[in-house]
Formats: C-alpha cells, sequence, structure tokens
C-alpha cells in the first residue's frame, strides 16, 4: 500500500522527446513497457512505493511535456528532492541537450542547495550496435557537473532501472541529514553567539 511509507521524496524527470522518459517511469511503476511512442502532453504525477534497507519511502513522480516547459511555474519544481535527466543512448543530439535541461531546472528551482541531488539515465542500452553516446563520455560529463550520479538503462528490457532510483534516494537521505545537521550546527553557534554578546 502506497499509504504505509513513512517519507516521501518528489523528482522531476527532463530530457528530449522520444528518450523514454514515461518508459522508465512507467516500467518502475508499473513494470509494463509499450513500444509506441506517445508524447507526454499534460504534467502526470503518479506514485510508486520503494523499500530501502527495509524502510519504505513513496516516491511522488512528475513526468514533464516538453512543450510548455519554459512557462511552468516554479512551483512545479521548487518542492522537488531530486532530479532525473534522461538521454538515448543512440542520439548524440539527446545528450547534448542534458546541459539546457539542467540550467533550465536549476533556474526553476530557487531553493536549490549547494549539491542538489541530479541522476542522469542514459536509456536504450540494449542497442548497442546503434549506440553514438560512449559511456566514458556520459561518466565525465557527469562527474564535470557535480558528481552527478549515472547508469544506464533499457526500458524496453527493463534492465538497471529499480538500481538507480535505490542510490539517488539514498544520496538524498544522506544529502537531506548533511543539510540538517550543518544548519543545526549554525543554529547552535548562533545562538551561542548571541548569548556572550548579552553577557
Amino acid at each position: 500500500m502506497l499509504t504505509d511509507a513513512k517519507k516521501s521524496f518528489k523528482l522531476v524527470i527532463f530530457g528530449d522527446p522520444a528518450v523514454g522518459k514515461s518508459s522508465i517511469m512507467y516500467q518502475f511503476i508499473y513494470n509494463s513497457f509499450s513500444s509506441k511512442y506517445s508524447p507526454t502532453i499534460n504534467f502526470n504525477p503518479d506514485k510508486a512505493n520503494i523499500r530501502i534497507n527495509n524502510k519504505l519511502f513513496l516516491l511522488k513522480f512528475l513526468d514533464t511535456p516538453n512543450y510548455n516547459i519554459c512557462q511552468t511555474s516554479t512551483k512545479t519544481f521548487k518542492k522537488a528532492d531530486f532530479c532525473i535527466l534522461v538521454y538515448d543512448i543512440t542520439k548524440m543530439t539527446t545528450f547534448e541537450s542534458l546541459s539546457i535541461w539542467k540550467d533550465m531546472f536549476l533556474n526553476k528551482y530557487k531553493q536549490r542547495t549547494r549539491n542538489f541531488p541530479f541522476l542522469v539515465l542514459g536509456n536504450k542500452a540494449d542497442k548497442m550496435a546503434l549506440r553514438e553516446v560512449d559511456t566514458a563520455k556520459a561518466m565525465k560529463w557527469c562527474r564535470d557537473n557535480g558528481n552527478m550520479m549515472f547508469c544506464e538503462v533499457s526500458a524496453g528490457e527493463n534492465f538497471n532501472i529499480e538500481k538507480p532510483f535505490q542510490d539517488i534516494v539514498k544520496k538524498t537521505i544522506m544529502d537531506q541529514k548533511v543539510d540538517r545537521d550543518y544548519m543545526r550546527d549554525v543554529n547552535l553557534r548562533l545562538r551561542s553567539h548571541i548569548k556572550k554578546a548579552k553577557e
């Protein structure tokens, strides 16, 4: 049951049309795949449970239509806990667009932290003979853009779909704990400073 989850995380998925954003999402949520391409024309929220270290977490997905991203309200993105960027390993242009999608999201995400969690997925890994994007090139791009998490997947073959979601949730949990600890330390030092100033 989705309501059994102790904590929820919101995520958004970006990438060029036809890279397989919806296919990855539905493979993860419903364990199903359709080879028929159908462009996303509305914001489609969806949910799924994920179990990590025997604890249940709720993922709230938001697959985004490409045609009106720029007009989308900041509210759509500002509460996201992490962002997934998807490209097609058989189309170099979709990989080259990752920087555009990343910057667009960060410009919308006014409350971003120092190291906002990103997950980059190279979809259609089953089509190796058609590969245009080298794995090493993609890994370097991720390192150069803040050590983003990276994984090649295949929505069509249900390959490597669940593990990257588990990994990014684990990272998000750790990052949020670090942020809470940092803010708690800042507040403690601030209160101590104010107290000494009054003495």
